[in-house]
């Protein structure tokens, strides 16, 4: 059930003044909401999408916070949300900029945009995040991102505030952080089988020897 509220804020691109609405929230099928791996110094990697669909009236969607459970600026340099292929907000995560609600709760809201869902029309918004250049062996590990619980906030043509999801387990997604393939990077010396038979060099009278394949 969406949760609604007044309010007196101006909306822009409502076809449907007057009208009351509707909003759901639900999580995409792309991208794969398990499976993902954030490395190290990695930019852009898509982690979550969030559907919106409205009804009875357009929807101006205004709000989106999310939690995860680990200190998650340990993880991320930066959170992004896109709209297709426009990116409509941003934000450099930190410890200023994260939320700590609980020992298993970081939030941070991506708010100063809007996005127009029409009536009886879906929108999908991706998450996207880039790494830190270096993760502590300690967060190398799956977290988790989630939608909080009414952390879509969206405004209808009656200028009342939608809420969704009603949980913060209904959109979810688990992402493993991991070292780069840089610094995870091996060297392998072996002997080449061109490499000339072990033997016995031998020298002149000064002691030098010349020409010799090693």
């Amino acid at each position: 059930t969406t949760t609604t509220t007044k309010t007196t804020e101006t909306t822009t691109g409502i076809t449907t003044p007057g009208a009351e609405g509707s909003l759901t929230v639900t999580i995409a099928p792309s991208p794969a909401a398990s499976g993902q791996t954030l490395n190290e110094g990695e930019t852009g990697l898509a982690i979550l999408g969030i559907k919106m669909k409205a009804k009875d009236s357009d929807v101006s969607v205004q709000r989106v916070k999310l939690q995860f459970n680990k200190k998650i600026y340990r993880i991320l340099s930066r959170i992004a949300l896109y709209n297709g292929s426009d990116l409509i907000a941003e934000k450099d995560v930190s410890s200023d900029t994260v939320t700590k609600v609980s020992s298993s709760v970081y939030s941070i809201q991506l708010t100063d945009f809007n996005v127009l869902v029409p009536k009886d029309g879906t929108v999908t918004l991706t998450v996207k995040v880039d790494a830190q250049d270096v993760i502590e062996s300690t967060y190398r590990s799956t977290f988790t991102v989630a939608v909080s619980a009414d952390g879509v906030r969206g405004i209808d043509g009656a200028n009342i505030n939608l809420y969704g999801p009603a949980l913060a387990t209904t959109i979810v997604a688990t992402v493993t952080a991991a070292v780069s393939d840089a610094n995870n990077a091996t060297l392998v010396v072996s002997k080449s089988a061109s490499s000339p038979e072990q033997g016995n060099v031998a020298s002149d009278s000064t002691g030098a020897a010349s020409k010799v394949a090693i």
